[in-house]
């Protein structure tokens, strides 16, 4: 086909397909809570060696922006779930001590109502023992005739500090605890 003189030529308009792909996928990352957006910002970086450079240029914003989002929405939930963990290692220690100073404590009021004294600190150790309590972590104190206490050695591992958590039992009113649901 010939060209008729006089009639103006028209030509396509120049694009960059990838600088408008890059700024979709990185539009497309905030529906995403902001995974796609490092993807948007490469190709929106890459794109941005072509013309014309709008889109890329938005593309590139959009993913930096998304791709800080996302990073701040993953280091946020992060640590919330490494608090929770924390929280939750927390909470089993401190049930296990519970239980164990409850079979400890019910022990030594069965040693009081069967012998009608409170042990030794030798025979409450071995009272420990059979237990299964450590010994290495509980202490037993007769504070009279039929109180005692039993001291746990706390975080630092060591007994006498200011860590140290005391339970104070009375042999002739005692009560054991009570764990597990009370729903019926």
């Amino acid at each position: 086909m010939t060209q008729v003189q006089g009639q103006p030529t028209i030509q396509a308009s120049e694009s960059n397909g990838l600088g408008t792909a890059g700024f979709i996928v990185s539009l497309a990352g905030f529906f995403t809570a902001g995974i796609l957006c490092p993807i948007g910002l490469i190709m929106s970086l890459i794109a941005l060696r072509g013309n014309p450079k709008g889109f890329a240029v938005a593309g590139t914003v959009v993913g930096a922006v998304g791709s800080l989002i996302g990073a701040l929405v993953m280091l946020v939930f992060g640590a919330m779930i490494l608090a929770f963990l924390g929280l939750s290692a927390v909470a089993v220690t401190a049930f296990d001590a519970a239980i164990d100073v409850n079979n400890a404590s019910s022990a030594i009021v069965t040693y009081y109502d069967e012998q009608g004294r409170l042990p030794t600190e030798a025979e409450a150790a071995a009272i420990l023992i059979a237990e299964n309590v450590d010994v290495m972590e509980y202490q037993f104190k007769a504070t009279g005739d039929a109180s005692f206490e039993i001291r746990t050695n706390g975080f630092d591992d060591e007994f006498g500090t200011d860590d140290d958590i005391v339970m104070d039992f009375n042999a002739k009113s005692y009560e054991p605890m009570e764990f597990g649901d009370d729903r019926e």
